[in-house]
């Protein structure tokens, strides 16, 4: 008899997991997907993790968000799901926006390097485009040249003292900059570009570049093997960068 008790209780939860889903309201910010095809979904978007839509977008709609706002669980079928080659744009209501683009990461190896759809954040947009490749991984930041750099955590204890918000804010913070250059068909990593040829015919721009006006950026973009991932090690680079090209467009 115990051991039918034990299977039925077993048999209920896999059945509630699999009708269910776990998310609750808090994951959810409203937003439009304009999608392939030029139809636009108003709607309640997964975005509680900065890269969380680069592989795939999940909405629901306003009746399942106001329930599940109550704390009332919501079956999985109301939870969309769209793939990156289904989505042309997304506009959060918080000001985010998001482009779907084909890329190939030239620093992986194999069948990583074939291009592929991702959703990536919208920096700025002009005769340079820009455009955040985020890496949710909690403990580890991809650096050029296939290297890992450790964050801050020295022993595996501290790494399980930070909080999950802690985990999601870090992570949130490290990307990889992808820009797009008009005209060019393909878009391309920060670290596998010189950015020189691009902006040189700004002379404004460009002299004050050199001259370091944007940061140090001039130095760290002249390496040869530049960073391919912004994070706490070097965190003033993206912004200087994304002000150089603001200034640029």
């Amino acid at each position: 008899m115990k051991r039918f008790l034990l299977v039925l209780l077993f048999t209920v939860c896999i059945y509630y997991t699999d009708v269910f889903s776990v998310f609750n309201s808090s994951n959810f910010v409203k937003g439009d997907i304009t999608l392939a095809n030029g139809k636009v979904i108003n709607c309640y978007i997964e975005y509680h993790l900065a890269g969380v839509m680069q592989n795939g977008v999940t909405y629901i709609n306003e009746p399942e968000y106001q329930l599940l706002k109550t704390g009332a669980k919501v079956k999985k079928k109301f939870f969309h799901k769209l793939k990156p080659k289904d989505v042309k744009e997304i506009q959060l209501d918080n000001g985010r926006r998001f482009k779907t683009i084909k890329y190939s990461d030239l620093t992986a190896v194999k069948l990583a390097t074939i291009p592929r759809f991702y959703i990536f954040e919208i920096v700025e947009e002009g005769k340079i485009s820009v455009f955040k490749k985020y890496s949710n991984n909690f403990g580890i930041s991809i650096v050029s040249g296939g290297e890992a750099q450790a964050m801050v955590d020295e022993m595996e204890g501290v790494r399980e003292s930070i909080s999950f918000e802690e985990k999601i804010e870090a992570s949130n913070r490290k990307f990889e900059i992808i820009i797009h250059v008009e005209g060019d068909k393909m878009v391309k990593s920060l670290s596998n570009i010189v950015i020189d040829k691009y902006i040189s015919d700004n002379q404004e721009v460009y002299e004050k570049y050199k001259s370091g006006k944007y940061g140090s950026i001039n130095k760290v973009l002249s390496q040869l093997f530049k960073p391919a991932s912004f994070n706490d090690s070097h965190p003033l680079y993206a912004d200087d960068f994304i002000r150089m090209i603001k200034d640029y467009n």
